[in-house]
């Protein structure tokens, strides 16, 4: 049996001897702020040059999730999250140059990878990102592409697994934490890339150790060789909308991947839990391999997806969910 929903009861409890006409007229007259504080959230963007749909979807989810019923509502705020991820990414670009201007660290990252990960007799020891410019493979490129394709899908999907295999009260909370934790993850991160920005491996393989240039576009590195690979140029474009390319350390690649790993273990599913455990280690590899990421990176990236999702636990309560059914 399904477990009663929290908010719904507390929706039913204030609406008690009205009629749905009544009530949606009644969150209608209340709904004025809210398209006020949206309209606001919009022209402010929009003077700063940043107009794109994740806002207009934010605001949207904002009012709608106002006078939508309670199943609905709980959904759109569940969305809510990942929509305002993809807005404050948007924000990046805003400060980008003031990022450039703090300083950003290009040598000591590939020196502490060099000196701590790197493989090789000393005079002439390499960074695993250098080895792997010289040893590569088009069945790895391939492998490794499709798990750069999949990372930001994965999440999502991973939402909707969890709604459709445990539509518990608990089953619902857990959605609702995954979505905040992944925002709150992110978050951290790109305050990071503002406070700490650090340039990934194949700037320093191409522009060297030398002051860096703001106007340098992104670049797929590697995950070229997956464009021809198959004859689409998907990360090229990708990569041609990018907010920031100073933000190496720490991997969201790599922090996604441990999300959902962690909120994996609490289904115990244990061939899910495989699933997600080798996902993890083949975006660890491939972050590396394709140039994007150190080392270092990699293993802060998993450092702050478990730091998260402990606060989330923490701030929520959640010490005792139980298993999805």
């Amino acid at each position: 049996m399904l477990e009663a929903d929290p908010a719904g009861a507390r929706f039913e409890d204030r609406t008690a001897g009205q009629t749905p006409g009544q009530i949606f007229e009644g969150r209608l007259r209340g709904v004025g702020p809210h398209l006020a504080i949206a309209a606001v959230y919009l022209l402010v963007l929009a003077r700063l040059g940043l107009s794109g749909p994740l806002h207009w979807i934010v605001a949207a989810i904002y009012v709608a999730s106002w006078i939508s019923p309670p199943r609905i509502s709980s959904v759109l705020l569940d969305a809510l999250p990942f929509a305002l991820f993809g807005a404050a990414y948007d924000l990046l670009r805003i400060a980008r140059r003031f990022v450039v201007a703090r300083g950003v660290e290009v040598w000591r990252p590939y020196w502490f990878d060099l000196v701590v990960f790197g493989v090789g007799p000393p005079h002439n020891r390499r960074t695993l990102n250098e080895l792997f410019v010289q040893h590569h493979w088009p069945l790895v490129d391939f492998i490794t592409g499709l798990a750069y394709l999949s990372y930001i899908y994965a999440v999502l999907g991973f939402a909707v697994f969890l709604a459709l295999v445990d539509r518990t009260a608990a089953g619902a909370r857990r959605i609702r934490a995954l979505g905040w934790t992944f925002f709150g993850v992110n978050a951290a991160a790109s305050l990071t890339y503002l406070l700490l920005p650090v340039a990934p491996p194949w700037y320093a393989a191409s522009h060297g150790f030398g002051p860096v240039d703001p106007t340098t576009p992104a670049s797929p590195a590697a995950l070229v060789r997956w464009d021809e690979l198959v004859g689409v140029p998907y990360f090229h474009h990708f990569y041609a909308r990018a907010s920031d390319i100073f933000g190496s350390m720490p991997s969201m690649h790599c922090a996604y991947p441990m999300i959902l790993f962690l909120f994996g273990l609490e289904l115990r599913r244990w061939r899910f839990i495989v699933a997600l455990g080798a996902f993890q280690l083949l975006m660890c590899f491939s972050a590396v391999y394709l140039q994007h990421h150190y080392v270092s990176d990699v293993i802060i990236g998993m450092l702050y997806a478990l730091l998260g999702y402990s606060a989330e636990r923490l701030l929520s309560g959640r010490d005792a969910v139980p298993a999805a059914p």
